[in-house]
């Protein structure tokens, strides 16, 4: 029976070992450049963040949180004249 394959791609690109995809070279792999490995193999380097599914759309990035006008503020104002507030006078 036929291994099952899955199609990977990397942002930075990969060197997938010759013994991995049954040639006697090691195979470079561009940026973006998607290429079908073992299964076994292809989720291995998903898990360890070094590739993605081919076709894939990108992991959604978090908006970051953003204060609304009636949140207090994050961080200390600063005083007249630049300095932080020390509280002594």
């Amino acid at each position: 029976m036929a291994e099952k394959k899955i199609r990977i791609s990397s942002p930075r690109g990969l060197i997938i070992p010759g013994a991995v995809l049954g040639k006697s070279a090691d195979v470079r792999v561009g940026p973006h450049e998607p290429v079908s490995v073992p299964v076994a193999y292809g989720l291995s380097l998903i898990g360890d963040r070094f590739a993605e599914r081919a076709g894939a759309k990108p992991a959604a990035v978090e908006k970051p949180l953003v204060n609304e006008p009636d949140d207090p503020p994050e961080t200390l104002p600063l005083a007249p004249g630049g300095m932080l507030p020390t509280g002594a006078d």
